[in-house]
């Protein structure tokens, strides 16, 4: 499954309050169009999801992204429940995207990428 994880000491609420939709078009995959609509804090607030619509030149596929918070790291993955069977390269760059976002977010610079599997799409800018 398509992960990314990230040590980050950005606070984890912000990413949550902080949320405005938002829509990207890509310049990569035909020019997929990505509308991130909203997001949903657990109660603990540890886990967010992000409602996630990546629209490519032949069909839409609506899932969520989970991030969850453990101590310092940050995992940024599918949700399984809506995870779409057809993982294409748009579905790999909304995850790339909102954890760039979250990379984005720390002023200081000091959060980073541990780990993941989604290594070749690090580079593209969208």
């Amino acid at each position: 499954m398509p992960h990314i994880i990230i040590n980050s000491q950005v606070n984890f609420d912000l990413i949550h309050s902080d949320f405005k939709g938002r829509i990207y078009r890509s310049t990569f995959d035909g020019g997929c169009i990505y509308n991130f609509k909203e997001s949903f804090q657990n109660v603990s607030k540890d886990t967010i999801l992000i409602n996630t619509i990546p629209i490519e030149s032949e069909f839409i596929q609506n899932h969520f992204i989970k991030l969850i918070k453990k101590s310092d790291r940050i995992t940024v993955r599918l949700y399984p429940t809506t995870d779409p069977k057809n993982k294409t390269s748009c579905i790999k760059r909304s995850l790339i995207m909102i954890a760039k976002t979250i990379l984005e977010a720390d002023t200081k610079g000091e959060s980073y990428i541990v780990r993941t599997n989604l290594q070749q799409y690090l580079e593209d800018k969208v």
